[in-house]
């Protein structure tokens, strides 16, 4: 009678796992996708609108305090009320606010923009990543309009995505203050917000 317990055990432990497994497959491709849903809020989020404008809300560099090393992780939501586009640039828009005094805006600006290192990571999948830049400095992703200088990060051809109407992405970013950064980027308040480039389909 033991024996036969301990088989009916094992022949039902074999049975909740196979349909463990099965539900596993099952459920495989609902979970690979780019566009999940975060359990969270993200910090930013950039929208482009039914007429095709572009808004960006939210602030990566925070008001709290900051120093050398210090580090924040935060989620760019990018959301299509638009039409289906081809994400093909990534830029940074930067406004100081604030800054110690004694310093001129210039060097700050300089010094904030080569001194903050920006990591972006965007997952195609559960198995792929579709981007990953690590620990950037700022400058790399500046764009401002009438200076050839400053034209954000251009995505490589694979790296490039789509996204569809009424559809969102999400990428997870590090921002961080180099240890080598000066007294100037002490008592700093700014505005870090996020655009992007798009090729219509």
């Amino acid at each position: 009678m033991a024996n036969l317990n301990r088989n009916t055990v094992k022949k039902l432990l074999k049975s909740v796992l196979l349909g463990v497994a099965i539900g596993v497959v099952l459920c495989l491709p609902t979970t690979l996708t780019y566009a999940n849903i975060k359990p969270s809020s993200p910090n930013v989020v950039v929208t482009v609108d039914k007429r095709g404008n572009m808004s960006c809300v939210g602030n990566m560099f925070d008001n709290t305090l900051w120093y050398p090393g210090k580090k924040a992780d935060g989620t760019i939501r990018i959301k299509d009320d638009f039409k289906r586009f081809k994400v093909t640039d990534f830029d940074v828009k930067m406004d100081l606010k604030s800054w110690k005094a004694g310093y001129n805006r210039e060097l700050v600006e300089a010094s904030f923009l080569k001194n903050m290192k920006l990591s972006l990571n965007m997952k195609k999948n559960l198995l792929q990543t579709q981007f990953f830049v690590n620990n950037q400095c700022l400058l790399k992703f500046l764009n401002r309009e009438g200076d050839k200088r400053y034209h954000g990060y251009h995505l490589e051809d694979k790296e490039q995505f789509y996204l569809d109407k009424s559809d969102f992405v999400d990428l997870d970013y590090s921002l961080v203050m180099d240890l080598e950064s000066g007294n100037e980027l002490q008592d700093l308040t700014a505005n870090v917000g996020v655009t992007i480039t798009v090729a219509e389909k």
